[in-house]
């Protein structure tokens, strides 16, 4: 009696098989996914959440520019402020960001800005800003800087001021004319990390105070700005005062060690200035 015939399950080899490859190709659809699609994708959302940023940071900056001409003490207006945003699950996660309200310390450049006469009788000084800084994981790193009545953008790779402070400057009589709107942000210090909106509330604090001054005499004024930003600051003023008054009219000097910017301005006959305080606030829960 033969040996009995035993046949082989191909079915069962080619489940195996069937089920080992569709692996495969779920695993390299995952690996493209995580490592290419991904990061371009979070890299997009994060580019178009600085874009958001830019658009808030300017819509804050005309809100305070109309209070400080409207000119109504204690009235409150809020502007959101989106620091980041939710992630995808399992594949990449959210960024986030941090806002600081008021004069900077603790190993920040502090922000100032001063506009006075040669002997001082005529001296006026701004302060304040609010910051945001993201975090995020494949964008390049930002900060926004509100300072003064300018908004300004810092990247690892350098500074542009994408809105000046008002500021305007005439030699139309032969002699040298400033006119300033002055703006402080009186702040309380106050940092907050997350991806969440929140709101920054502005508020005059009193009616704005206006000095307008003849000389009969020229006089020389400087304007001092210290700011971390004081790269933008340098080429804001060149472009701003060197496309009205002659070279021999001003002078900028940039102290990169100390981050300050100052403008000697000789010749002057009129100055006039607005000088504004407005309390600012973040909307915390």
């Amino acid at each position: 009696m033969g040996a009995p015939f035993l046949r082989h399950d191909h079915n069962a080899q080619s489940a195996a098989i069937g089920t080992i490859l569709a692996i495969l190709v779920l695993l390299t659809i995952l690996t493209v996914v995580t490592t290419r699609w991904i990061p371009v994708w979070v890299e997009g959302r994060e580019a178009d959440h600085a874009s958001v940023i830019d658009a808030q940071f300017a819509e804050l900056k005309k809100t305070i520019d109309q209070q400080a001409l409207m000119a109504i003490p204690g009235v409150g207006v809020g502007n959101p402020i989106t620091l980041g945003q939710p992630g995808v699950p399992i594949f990449a996660p959210g960024s986030a960001g941090t806002i600081n309200l008021g004069s900077y310390g603790a190993g920040l450049f502090p922000n100032r800005l001063v506009f006075e006469n040669e002997s001082r009788q005529f001296s006026h000084v701004a302060y304040g800003a609010l910051k945001y800084t993201t975090a995020n994981t494949r964008y390049v790193q930002q900060s926004h800087l509100y300072e003064f009545g300018a908004v300004v953008v810092n990247q690892t790779d350098g500074q542009l001021m994408k809105s000046g402070p008002a500021l305007q400057v005439d030699n139309a009589t032969g002699t040298t004319q400033l006119r300033l709107t002055l703006l402080s942000l009186a702040g309380d210090g106050t940092t907050f990390s997350g991806d969440g909106t929140i709101g920054v509330r502005t508020q005059l604090q009193f009616t704005p105070i206006v000095t307008e001054v003849f000389y009969t005499t020229p006089q020389t004024f400087w304007l001092n700005v210290s700011s971390e930003s004081s790269g933008s600051w340098v080429g804001f003023l060149n472009k701003t005062i060197g496309s009205r008054l002659a070279p021999t009219e001003f002078t900028i000097t940039h102290d990169v060690a100390t981050n300050t910017v100052s403008v000697q301005f000789i010749n002057v006959t009129k100055v006039w200035v607005s000088y504004n305080v407005l309390q600012a606030t973040l909307d915390v829960a």
